[in-house]
């Protein structure tokens, strides 16, 4: 061999590893993690979401207090109104399925991030300055305030799937990890939140000459949690939060160049046999008009003001046709997914006697602030710790019949320690600290088993728009994270990462937008069934007589129906196996 072909065999090599590195470089940039540590990278969820996910169980927890002062004391929002309010304000939370549809008009998602966060800041300054007696103010704040707050929610948890996808090894035990990591770092924020809240009270317990919730203070809280959303914001504008176009793109640029020729053929041939996103989306506004049509029965008489009876029924028989021409063009696409978005919203379809406790138990502390503080720091840090052992313990367990095994049991477990509630009845006659140590230790249980009988729910809405895969994409995403831990490979790390994203997406119905649609319309399922057992609730509640007045007659009764109705969705587990 000559010298000139020795320098040039040794320039080609310097060179394919200069570019190397700078696909390296450049992947890292996308915010992907191409360390060469993988299996930090299969099993960790990134800091940057951590990051924000506490962000917005900050944004979500610090200005509770003082929403109640505006809501109570600066608009004075009537009695009458507080259900709408409550439905006006939830309402944005269950539009994930639109959410998805918008959010796939762009490519950058890391920009439409950073705009709703700004968007969001500007809502909460807006709303520190409702005018006293501005009901009609505090009621467009609430869907705006809250519209802003649940789309980057969303995004956030659609970019979670697309990093469980890129990761090594089993997707499901991945995805249930990543989401208990997300409502871990979403509890810390909340804990944080209620730090602070306590101290706020009790530093303002020491100062006689002032309120202890002045309209000040009122402002300095929610500008406070403003400023928190811009500086998310920036955070998620500079490390690229969600943007996976150029490092989607780049994959599709070296797709020809694969080694893998199999890989290829396999994508091929099942792109052509798997359906369209169009279902999806179809299934995405089915969901939405359910959801309108549970919000406009519970609503009636506040619509009835505004509209003659006449529309109310012409605008019901519109919704009622809709949803059954849609769920017949649907028909012939029902698969997996759809069953699983039935099974979510039957599951928590279910009336809860979780709310009435939480108010019964603020009618025991109302006259101590501080208490009810502690109480919140108190749940915060056990939600917290069940979060985090359910990835611990737990995670590996989610799929399957383990993962059914798993529903089964938080499901009855979260069933029988709801009897324990019970116990609080009698309290109004105890003293302040047998009453708090007797909730404390209630809420203890129950807030622990509670976080695990819902992040199934969960799980399961991350793990099944999975389910699209052919037999064959999976058996050549084996092969892959075979091949990723051969240590005589001589594939560098860029290209490890390259060829598991591409056996993750190759052969799936679902892109970015298709996964976005697919999640959205899943946990929209969930906020849905929590729809529905809200306004059931409400006529069970009634019928038993329960109120103030009466001293919270019939209590118990509530308890005992809905523990025993909380089992009844197990019965429908069949149909997601």
């Amino acid at each position: 061999m000559s010298t000139c072909e020795l320098d040039t065999n040794n320039t080609t090599v310097i060179d394919e590893a200069a570019t190397d590195e700078a696909r390296n470089s450049e992947f890292s940039n996308c915010g992907v993690d191409t360390s060469s540590n993988l299996e930090t990278t299969a099993t960790t969820l990134s800091w940057h979401l951590k990051l924000l996910f506490s962000l917005n169980g900050v944004t979500l927890s610090l200005p509770s207090t003082a929403l109640l002062y505006i809501v109570n004391t600066r608009a004075a929002v009537p009695l009458a109104y507080l259900s709408v309010y409550g439905a006006l304000a939830f309402l944005p939370s269950s539009l994930k399925p639109l959410y998805a549809l918008l959010s796939s008009r762009t490519s950058r998602r890391d920009h439409l991030i950073c705009l709703l966060l700004v968007l969001s800041g500007l809502s909460l300054f807006a709303t520190a300055f409702v005018p006293e007696g501005g009901v009609a103010w505090c009621f467009m704040l609430a869907f705006t305030r809250e519209f802003f707050l649940a789309w980057p929610e969303f995004l956030l948890g659609v970019t979670l799937v697309e990093e469980v996808r890129s990761g090594i090894g089993d997707f499901d035990a991945r995805a249930a990890l990543f989401q208990s990591q997300a409502a871990t770092a979403r509890n810390l924020g909340s804990l944080f939140a209620n730090i602070c809240g306590f101290f706020f009270f009790f530093l303002r317990q020491f100062s006689a000459s002032e309120e202890q919730l002045s309209y000040f203070s009122v402002v300095l809280i929610f500008l406070g949690t403003g400023l928190l959303n811009f500086l998310g914001a920036v955070f998620a504008l500079y490390h690229r939060i969600g943007y996976a176009h150029s490092s989607y793109q780049l994959l599709e640029d070296q797709e020809d160049n694969s080694t893998d020729a199999a890989s290829t053929a396999v994508s091929t041939r099942h792109r052509e046999s798997i359906p369209s996103n169009d279902c999806f989306q179809g299934d995405a506004i089915l969901v939405i008009l359910l959801q309108l049509m549970v919000m406009t029965f519970a609503l009636r008489e506040p619509i009835l003001k505004i509209w003659s009876e006449s529309t109310w029924e012409v605008f019901i028989s519109f919704l009622l046709v809709s949803i059954v021409l849609l769920a017949v063009i649907n028909y012939h696409h029902w698969n997996r997914i759809q069953r699983v978005g039935l099974f979510l919203i039957m599951k928590n379809a279910v009336p809860s006697s979780g709310y009435l406790m939480v108010s019964y138990i603020y009618s025991l502390f109302q006259s101590n602030p501080m208490v009810l503080q502690l109480f919140g720091i108190i749940n915060a840090v056990i939600t917290t710790f069940s979060t985090w052992g359910y990835g611990r313990w737990l995670s590996k367990y989610s799929s399957g019949y383990q993962f059914l095994k798993v529903i089964v049991v938080t499901t009855m477990a979260a069933s029988f320690l709801s009897f324990l509630y019970i116990l609080l009845l009698d309290l109004s006659h105890e003293t302040q600290w047998k009453a708090f140590l007797d909730v404390l230790l209630v809420s203890c249980f129950t807030s622990f088993i509670n976080e695990w009988e819902f992040l199934p729910s969960v799980i399961l809405a991350t793990t099944s728009i999975n389910a699209g895969k052919s037999p064959e994409v999976n058996d050549n995403r084996r092969r892959l994270d075979e091949l990723s831990f051969d240590s005589d490979s001589s594939l560098n790390t860029f290209q490890l990462y390259q060829r598991n994203v591409m056996a993750s997406t190759q052969g799936c119905y679902c892109g970015t937008s298709g996964t976005a649609i697919e999640y959205g319309a899943l946990v929209s399922c969930i906020d849905f069934g929590d729809q529905i057992a809200s306004w059931l609730t409400v006529p069970l509640v009634a019928s038993l007589g329960i109120s103030r007045e009466n001293d919270w007659a019939h209590m118990d009764t509530l308890i005992v129906i809905t523990a025993l109705l909380s089992l009844i969705p197990l019965t429908f587990l069949p149909i997601i196996r």
